[in-house]
């Protein structure tokens, strides 16, 4: 049982299946939908991923993480599946990255969940990369902040890995996430975007500018009720409480909820053990 409503000022009450932009808690479904690809043999946990997305073959790494995007040494080894599951890889992001990095990404439109249909104070206007197979590629010719394998640091790589199950599966992102969570969870309310019919069970969405709370993305207005440019594994889902309380009991159940067989045991266990590099 939850308490609140909606939206500021109003009375409509949230409740288990209200809706809500989970961010970054996209993360664990898009984690697991890879733990799936990989007991099933499509993907390796130590696999080089320029083996799925060749554009990743002969990655460079800044010298410092604000350093000149020319100032480089080459990656002292690949990338792997592992590396982009725990933040290791040493990509950057919109939100950790700064200086040349940054506004590389921003040029490049690597973008990740989306917020608002309007500008935000202190955060440039960026266009999003035009689908995320284009979004991968550009990715892939901007420099790392780490070496891999050598240091955690908060990144897009779950936003990658979308990338890595489309190749791996031949399915669309998210018709995946549909069709080996979603469905067979349960969960008929977790989408990237909401469809018009739901747009009444979301909740606004509010920022804080000067100590005064705002409405960074109304309801009503939601940049959510578009399709999304970019698939955003790492940051794109719209669910409601009962959705992912669903998909949570599937992990409790070790890969089972209800009776239904979602993926293994092994999948489940595996994935949500340390899987830190040893480095």
């Amino acid at each position: 049982v939850g308490g609140g409503t909606l939206a500021l000022g109003t009375l409509a009450p949230v409740d288990e299946n209200s809706l809500y932009r989970i961010y970054s808690m996209s993360k664990p479904i898009t984690g697991m939908a890879t733990m799936i690809l990989i007991d099933e043999g499509k993907l390796g946990l130590d696999q080089p991923v320029a083996e799925i997305l060749p554009a990743f073959r002969d990655m460079r790494v800044l010298v410092s993480p604000e350093a000149p995007l020319d100032e480089t040494v080459p990656a002292s080894r690949p990338i792997t599946i592992r590396q982009l599951l725990t933040h290791t890889a040493g990509l950057g992001y919109q939100i950790v990255s700064k200086g040349p990095l940054l506004k590389a990404y921003n040029d490049a439109g690597i973008v990740g969940g989306r917020v608002s249909r309007m500008p935000i104070p202190g955060f440039p206007p960026v266009t999003p990369a035009p689908g995320l197979a284009e979004w991968a590629d550009r990715l892939a010719e901007l420099p790392l902040m780490y070496q891999p394998a050598t240091r955690w640091s908060y990144s897009c790589s779950i936003d990658l890995l979308g990338r890595v199950i489309e190749v791996a599966s031949g399915m669309a992102f998210e018709a995946f996430l549909k069709k080996r969570i979603f469905d067979p969870c349960g969960m008929t309310s977790t989408w990237m975007q909401v469809p018009a019919s739901e747009a009444h069970r979301l909740t606004d969405n509010y920022g804080i500018l000067g100590g005064n709370v705002f409405p960074l993305d109304p309801a009503a207005n939601s940049i959510y009720l578009d399709p999304p440019e970019v698939p955003a594994g790492g940051g794109g889902l719209v669910s409601s409480p009962r959705d992912y309380d669903r998909f949570q009991r599937m992990l409790l159940g070790y890969g089972r909820i209800d009776g239904k067989f979602v993926t293994s045991e092994d999948a489940v266990r595996v994935g949500t053990s340390n899987l830190v590099p040893a480095t």
